[in-house]
């Protein structure tokens, strides 16, 4: 068991951008994570929004789309995804899910980003580890560690 009063380096391999009706049927259709959704207009691409899922993430974006009507959906562009595993031995993946997708958010918000159309997150959001968060791959705005911790340590 890991001990959780540590900060835990949690390194997140992000997919190449695919675009959204390709990434349907993806090799990635069958992975829960974090999946973030550009997009791209003119000749400006930018972040629309972070998300989690414990369930298929080809199924998520399907809800966002049919049943969520997320507002990200009516954005103008070509749409891309990005996705990545989030994995640590030893840890609730359910909160380690929801504390990447927090830190994730807020750090995209510090660093400027004001086009995500995430509605919560976006003003708080709990810290249930104390996280050193490494994107590689393909992260997109997210090249530097994301360091994640509560108010006061």
């Amino acid at each position: 068991m890991p001990d959780l009063n540590r900060k835990q380096t949690v390194t997140l391999k992000w997919s190449y951008p695919q675009k959204l009706e390709n990434f349907k049927s993806s090799h990635f259709n069958d992975m829960m994570g974090i999946y973030m959704i550009t997009r791209k207009f003119g000749n400006k691409q930018s972040i629309i929004y972070v998300g989690k899922t414990k369930r298929f993430v080809t199924r998520r974006l399907y809800e966002h789309e049919n049943r969520d009507f997320s507002p990200w959906t009516e954005k103008k562009g070509v749409k891309y995804v990005r996705f990545a595993r989030v994995q640590k031995d030893g840890f609730d993946d359910e909160i380690l899910l929801d504390c990447v997708e927090s830190a994730i958010i807020q750090s995209l918000i510090e660093d400027g980003v004001y086009t995500l159309t995430n509605k919560d997150k976006i003003k708080t959001c709990t810290v249930y580890y104390k996280l050193r968060i490494k994107s590689i791959g393909f992260p997109f705005k997210l090249n530097h560690d994301i360091d994640f911790v509560p108010d006061g340590d």
